[in-house]
Parts: C-alpha cells; sequence; structure tokens
C-alpha cells in the first residue's frame, strides 16, 4: 500500500486524512512509502521480490512434519550416448587419434569426453 510520508510521519492528521485513514484501521496491513518519481520500474521489481520473500516465510515452518530432504542430480544422456557411440564410428576415428595426439585445434575433447568440433558435438553416423 503506498501512502505520503507526511501522513506516515505526522501524527495529527486533518478531517480527510482521518476519513481515509478510519477504514484502514480495521486490517492488518504495513503501510510502506515508495517514492512515486524514482525508477518506477526497480521500485516494482523490488517491491514484488519483497512480497514473494514474505509469502516463502509466512510457509517456512521449523516443525519436523516427518519430511524428507533428497537430492535431485540430472546427468546428460544423450552426452554420454553421443559418447559412446563415437569410438564405433568409422568416419569419426581419424578425429578422435588427431584429439589424443594434439594434432589438431579445431578438435577437442569436451569435459564429459566426447569428441567435439569447435565446441559442438560430432555425432556419429551411428544411429543412437
Amino acid at each position: 500500500m503506498l501512502c505520503n510520508p507526511v501522513l506516515a510521519s505526522n501524527t495529527e492528521l486533518n478531517l480527510r486524512q482521518r476519513r481515509w485513514f478510519e477504514p484502514l484501521k480495521d486490517y492488518d496491513c504495513v503501510i510502506e512509502y515508495h517514492p512515486g518519481k524514482t525508477n518506477v520500474v526497480v521500485e516494482a521489481l523490488s517491491r514484488k521480490h519483497m512480497i514473494d520473500l514474505r509469502a516463502i516465510y509466512a510457509r517456512l515452518s521449523l516443525v519436523d512434519d516427518g519430511g524428507l530432504l533428497a537430492k535431485l542430480q540430472l546427468k546428460p544422456t544423450l552426452a554420454n550416448e553421443i559418447k559412446a557411440k563415437q569410438p564405433l564410428d568409422v568416419s569419426l576415428l581419424p578425429w578422435i587419434k588427431k584429439v589424443e595426439d594434439k594434432k589438431t585445434n579445431d578438435y577437442r575433447f569436451s569435459d564429459d569426453g566426447v569428441l567435439c568440433f569447435r565446441g559442438r558435438f560430432c555425432l556419429s553416423n551411428i544411429k543412437i
């Protein structure tokens, strides 16, 4: 909710301001001041994040409810399949040999051990 900084700091309100505040007294709300003219897009984004964080914080609990914490790890199966098929492809064998002998700069092995040409996987002619 937006408000004027004068209203937030002043305890004596005029009649119009009191009428405006009267309906708000019945609700449990927080009145926050956000300057209107300064970078409205950034203000809206930061306000949205704060609202999301408050909602997440409200759902957190420290009570033991019997839940488990598990670790999920994704492994790239396509890269593993390509790596397994590359040594079986006769057309890629000369390039694999050149990379092993360090006789080429265009071809190399990725961190996964897959033969790559300028950073892209070399696909074999064998069906994956």
